[in-house]
């Protein structure tokens, strides 16, 4: 029985586990995780009371229509990590997420002031980037553009477009 049984949130060297007692439910499989069209609610109650509290960007805790698993995998994917693997079964439901693995290219990219470099030439060709643009322009994980970004962002020379933790964040170079 897993009523009162809490989420588990295991981290190991190589990867993160998340295991949600009880299985997938309704229609739901893990070959069906993602696709359009299927999702099932589990407490109707709570799923109505979290997609209308608002969040603080102006969007809402949750919004109940199946899209979250899409989210994991399309923010994995500019993160450059490997997809999500789910396993189910009546007792539980998990996600394991693995390490991200440095690839050849990376070993011989550059890095620390030629990251921030290659960030700064790259915001003087456009009059903004998103984290994700940067991601792909530089070829590094989106933690490591990001850690930049913090830096170039406390040192004045970058500034958001967008309020704090808006989903349509940019940055662009620091006006003068």
């Amino acid at each position: 029985q897993s009523l009162g049984t809490p989420v588990q949130i295991d981290l190991y060297q190589d990867r993160l586990e998340i295991l949600n007692p009880g299985g997938l439910y309704g229609n739901v499989t893990t070959r069906s995780l993602g696709k359009t069209g299927i999702s099932s609610t589990r407490n109707q109650h709570l799923a109505n009371l979290l997609e209308s509290t608002p969040f603080g960007d102006g969007s809402f805790v949750a919004e109940n229509r199946g899209t979250g698993y899409r989210t994991i995998e399309s923010e994995l994917a500019d993160a450059l990590m490997p997809e999500p693997i789910p396993r189910d079964s009546i007792a539980f439901f998990s996600l394991t997420f693995q390490r991200r693995r440095v690839t050849q290219s990376e070993l011989s990219m550059p890095v620390g002031d030629q990251v921030r470099q290659a960030i700064t030439t790259i915001l003087g060709q456009q009059s903004s980037v998103s984290t994700t643009e940067l991601v792909h322009h530089t070829g590094r994980s989106r933690a490591t553009v990001y850690k930049y970004i913090r830096q170039l962002l406390d040192e004045g020379v970058l500034e958001p477009t967008e309020p704090a933790h808006s989903t349509k964040q940019r940055y662009r170079l620091t006006r003068k």
